[in-house]
């Protein structure tokens, strides 16, 4: 017998479309990512705070840095190059959203060339403006960079004045999709860095040190900070 679906026939099929609608929706549901998922996949400059401690490092400077004002043994050059990295750092904290573990292994590695500073007319034992550079190469092709839960940064960093033995320099680190940082246009990096150290001769290098021969390297202890802008 043919003719018009009868109403029930009507409103079962209308059920069944509408189960099968609702059933395709609640798959759609499950299986799309979720954003919070998907801001994890990504990494991100946000939530940073490391101190690395460099409890051993050398410290090489070339060709060598006597007291101000020179003596006829111990000349100081009009600039010299500074390469310090660490033999044993570990780090903790917070690096780009990751917790680090106790102790988590790092590595510093910078080179610099070091200018006179202000009311000096050479670098010297006392005081050096040192920056970074990729062109200081007295000691090989630069690094710069440092290394924290097997991620490494490009860096940079610089002081114009330094106390004797200690330094304390200021710069940026490098975020995970380069140099730039676009939410801080006026930083160059993504990260802030604080670095101080404290350099002393090497004990078997007896003094008079910057006397009666240059500076030319020795140990090196530091701690390093690293945060957001």
């Amino acid at each position: 017998m043919t003719g018009r679906p009868t109403t029930c026939a009507l409103t079962s099929r209308r059920r069944t479309l509408l189960g099968v609608a609702l059933a395709t929706a609640a798959l759609a549901v499950v299986n799309a990512p979720s954003s919070e998922a998907s801001s994890k996949s990504q990494p991100s400059p946000a939530d940073t705070k490391v101190v690395a401690v460099m409890s051993a490092g050398v410290v090489e400077v070339s060709p060598g840095l006597c007291n101000p004002g020179n003596t006829p043994w111990c000349i100081n050059a009009l600039q010299d190059q500074v390469h310090i990295y660490s033999l044993a750092c570990s780090g903790t904290g917070s690096f780009e959203g990751h917790k680090l573990a106790p102790g988590s292994p790092c590595r510093i590695d910078l080179t610099a060339f070091m200018d006179p500073s202000t009311g000096f007319a050479t670098p010297n034992c006392v005081t050096t403006h040192t920056h970074t550079s990729d062109r200081a190469t007295a000691f090989g092709k630069p690094v710069n960079a440092v290394t924290i839960g097997g991620v490494s940064r490009h860096l940079e960093l610089s002081y114009p004045y330094a106390a004797a033995s200690s330094r304390t320099a200021t710069g940026w680190l490098a975020g995970p999709h380069g140099h730039h940082n676009h939410h801080h246009p006026h930083h160059n990096g993504d990260h802030r860095l604080i670095l101080s150290v404290q350099v002393r001769p090497r004990q078997s290098d007896p003094p008079p040190w910057c006397t009666t021969r240059p500076f030319t390297g020795g140990d090196v202890t530091g701690v390093m900070h690293i945060t957001d802008y």
